[in-house]
Formats: structure tokens, C-alpha cells, sequence
């Protein structure tokens, strides 16, 4: 079977993240790439695999941290 090898923004546009994020994740080791010449190339699938894996710990959005107003008034 072939791999689909895709550039930063093919790779990045494939998997529905920024570019900057999916180099974050290659500068840290987290995910492989092939350099063609001075290029990167992603392999597509792979890329999506370790996403999906990862989309339980790194995936998910945190709620907002602001101050506990009801702990303010109980202090009142």
C-alpha cells in the first residue's frame, strides 16, 4: 500500500489543525516526517492516526479559569 505523503498545509488541512501545530508536534517528536530535499512531507495517515490517539490528553478544550464568584460572596 502506498502512502499518501502530503506537505505542512496539505497535512495540516487533511487532519482539521493549524500547520503550526502539526510542526509543534514534529519539532517534539510526536509524530514522523520525511524530508524530500529541504521539504517536509507528512505521511497523511499516520499523521491522523496519532491525532486521534492523542485527541483524549492534548484534544481536549479546558474550561475557561476565572474567578469563583460564589466563593466571593460567601466571604461577604
Amino acid at each position: 500500500m502506498a502512502r499518501e505523503l502530503g506537505s505542512t498545509a496539505e497535512t495540516a488541512a487533511a487532519v482539521h489543525i493549524h500547520p503550526e501545530t502539526l510542526r509543534r508536534h514534529y519539532r517534539a517528536g510526536l509524530i514522523t516526517a520525511y524530508k524530500v530535499g529541504r521539504l517536509l512531507r507528512f505521511d497523511i495517515d499516520e499523521v491522523r492516526d496519532a491525532f486521534r490517539t492523542t485527541a483524549g490528553v492534548s484534544g481536549r478544550r479546558r474550561a475557561p479559569v476565572g474567578p469563583d464568584f460564589e466563593a466571593l460572596d460567601d466571604e461577604r
